[in-house]
């Protein structure tokens, strides 16, 4: 989900010529509010430009909020242009994720995309790793008598599973980031999911209670899965089973309380 301005942030937004625009994965983390938006204003125009500007490619990575409150303030610019290999996301994050107070919403924002990311970096890796030594034929490529051929494929810094490793980032539960993933999937052909998972990312709902809704049917354990009490010998033959919500037998729900075969052995007296 890409964040947007508040309405007044916004109006003033529409009301300039922007020279530079704004990097996609900005939108990642959300604006201001106006009334600290205005505060960075002032403080900008007391104290002077700090931090200076980021721009990748030409537009900017990191500073909207600075950038914006120069043009209000008719502050001087500054500018600092990063390398064109920057990784846009892992920048932001690095630049975003720790000084600011973010909710759970916010954080399963940008662990959602930056799990895509991943995967990508994922299934590229792969690919190298599978065509690694072969030509472009697919044919392996004969070692020479100089010496073996040299395997360049790019290895990750950290190992391990790409669900953890964004849920180790964002600082989340691994089994909540599957969940999110899955409620995502769910949600791209699912018109009322999608609506779930906005309300999650904009903290109206919780992770939990909307995979209820998308959830496999927990498999029945005819044994334990009984809802007044467990399943207990007849106390008349000691053979069958009572059952509650269960017929042990004929392995389906029912609402009976006594043995489903009643038996004729009594105790002696």
């Amino acid at each position: 989900m890409r964040y947007k301005p508040g309405t007044r942030l916004r109006k003033f937004i529409d009301s300039i010529v922007l020279e530079y625009e704004f990097h996609p994965n900005s939108y990642l983390f959300p604006f201001l509010k106006w009334e600290d938006f205005y505060a960075l204003g002032k403080d900008i125009s007391k104290n002077g430009l700090k931090s200076p500007i980021e721009l990748l490619k030409g537009e900017i990575i990191d500073g909207r909020h600075r950038y914006l409150a120069c043009i209000m303030f008719k502050v001087k610019h500054k500018f600092i242009i990063l390398p064109e290999d920057t990784k846009p996301l892992s920048h932001v994050f690095s630049q975003n994720f720790h000084r600011r107070h973010l909710t759970n919403g916010q954080k399963y924002n940008f662990a959602l995309a930056s799990l895509k990311e991943e995967r990508i970096k994922a299934k590229e890796r792969q690919k190298r790793t599978q065509f690694a030594g072969k030509d472009g034929n697919n044919q392996p490529i004969k070692k020479s008598s100089v010496g073996t051929t040299l395997d360049t494929t790019e290895k990750n810094s950290k190992k391990g599973k790409a669900i953890v490793l964004v849920a180790e980032d964002a600082e989340m539960d691994p089994k909540t980031l599957r969940k999110l993933e899955k409620i995502e999937k769910v949600a791209e052909s699912n018109k009322e999911i999608q609506n779930d998972l906005i309300d999650i990312l904009s903290d109206n709902k919780s992770v939990e209670g909307v995979y209820r809704k998308i959830a496999p049917p927990k498999k029945l354990n005819l044994r334990t899965d009984c809802d007044e009490f467990r399943a207990a010998p007849c106390p008349n033959c000691y053979e069958q089973l009572i059952a509650c919500r269960l017929d042990l037998k004929a392995g389906k729900l029912i609402l009976r309380k006594e043995c489903p075969d009643p038996c004729n052995k009594k105790e002696e007296e």
